[in-house]
């Protein structure tokens, strides 16, 4: 059975500025030559806008479950 560790990132948007797009795909780019793949995106909502946004990671984890036992 494969093994995953996880890792949050936030990403926030700027108050006038919005999201630095490239600042964020830069981020995701470097994570993903280090094994990360995005599971999923959570937008935080500020009210009437997001304010940010919560990006899912995993890899996969050199240690098999069955390597373990």
């Amino acid at each position: 059975m494969k093994r995953y560790e996880h890792k949050i990132l936030e990403s926030k948007r700027g108050m006038f500025s919005g999201f630095d797009y490239d600042e964020l795909t830069k981020q995701l780019n470097e994570l993903s030559q280090q094994g990360w793949e995005v599971l999923s995106t959570t937008p935080l909502d500020g009210g009437s806008y997001t304010t940010g946004l919560l990006i899912m990671l995993r890899r996969e984890t050199r240690t098999s479950f069955a390597s373990s036992q």
